[in-house]
């Protein structure tokens, strides 16, 4: 697979996971223990990140290294909008592939196969803490779509892929080696203060699927 990917949805982002190397607060919505029912709101936007350490701030993969669909060292996110009913707001998910690509395993089950995005609720169940946890995904129940007034709000909120691009320009710095030490990573100009929190980032890794991007069913008496 190219750096110029073909589209991105829920349907077909299982058929990509090989290639990819992987699955062989306020407005962000975080898993919780037990059971957390949301329904996802737009396609997936798939992005790398390298983890350089606790209390570091993560370091966007870079596009042009092929080797990033392999490299173990990447955590590989697939972020949407999601309705979280919990808290009753539009949020964005950063899901992992033990939770995306069970979402896009739905899309090919023989009682709930879908086109695009899920036309039903997902539930998510948390279990197990730290190196233990583990995370199921079941259809619900409510296939009702989303109300018109979620629609509206959800209709005057930027793309995700514009949500990423905004992360990097706040985050802008210079390209680094992950494989560096902290020490060369200050000598690099990779560390920028801060608390201690990382301000470089190389070009993301991501794709998502401009012509569909969000749910567009409406029922206003919901």
């Amino acid at each position: 697979m190219s750096n110029t990917q073909e589209d991105l949805s829920w349907s077909n982002l299982d058929d990509q996971a090989l290639d990819l190397g992987i699955g062989t607060g306020g407005d962000f919505f975080t898993i919780e223990d037990g059971e957390n029912i949301v329904r996802v709101l737009s396609a997936p936007v798939h992005y790398g990140q390298y983890f350089l350490g606790k209390g570091i701030q993560p370091v966007f993969a870079k596009n042009a290294d092929e080797e990033f669909k392999k490299d173990k060292k990447v955590t590989h996110k697939f972020s949407c909008y999601v309705f979280n009913y919990k808290t009753n707001k539009i949020e964005i998910a950063d899901f992992g592939w033990s939770v995306a690509g069970e979402i896009s395993k739905l899309a090919k089950s023989s009682q709930y196969q879908y086109e695009g995005i899920p036309p039903f609720d997902i539930i998510i169940t948390k279990t197990g803490s730290g190196m233990s946890t583990k995370y199921s995904v079941t259809p619900g129940r409510n296939e009702d779509p989303m109300n018109s007034a979620v629609i509206a709000e959800l209709n005057e909120k930027q793309s995700i892929k514009e949500f990423i691009d905004a992360k990097i320009a706040k985050q802008a710095g210079e390209d680094i080696n992950p494989n560096a030490t902290i020490e060369e990573k200050e000598m690099e100009g990779g560390i920028r203060g801060n608390g201690g929190q990382a301000n470089v980032v190389s070009t993301p890794f991501y794709n998502d699927t401009p012509s569909t991007p969000m749910v567009n069913s409406v029922n206003s008496g919901n």
